[in-house]
């Protein structure tokens, strides 16, 4: 009896551990997005390339895997790794374009901080 209730102890506690990150995350997103919105989308968009980019890999990964076990043929794999390596470029640039984007941003506030402040010291002066 003890034993049961050990165990069902174990498995809501295991329960509320994986169900609470999903309770969480729509107050979290919504806090998150009032802050800072712009910066928050880029990371954003950028976490969900990157889960994109290192699913394609997975995908090429398996792809080699399978065909070295035999299980597809040459055309297959060529086929599939043109098609998921393709997506895995285009996946990569789109990640470059919003780096470059984001640091070109950061560079640019800082330099109308700058601008401000030497206008500020030419107007005292």
């Amino acid at each position: 009896m003890i034993e049961k209730l050990i165990i069902v102890a174990i498995a809501l506690g295991a329960g509320l551990f994986v169900a609470l990150p999903l309770f969480r995350g729509a107050g979290g997103e919504k806090e998150k997005d009032a802050g800072n919105g712009a910066q928050s989308a880029y990371l954003d968009d950028l976490r969900k390339l990157n889960s994109k980019k290192q699913h394609l890999y997975a995908e090429l990964k398996d792809i080699e895997f399978d065909f070295d076990m035999g299980k597809l043929s040459r055309s297959d794999y060529e086929e599939m790794e043109r098609r998921y390596g393709a997506e895995a470029i285009a996946v990569l640039k789109e990640i470059d374009r919003l780096e470059l984007r984001m640091t070109g941003d950061e560079a640019g506030a800082e330099i109308e901080s700058e601008v401000a402040k030497m206008r500020g010291q030419v107007e005292e002066g």
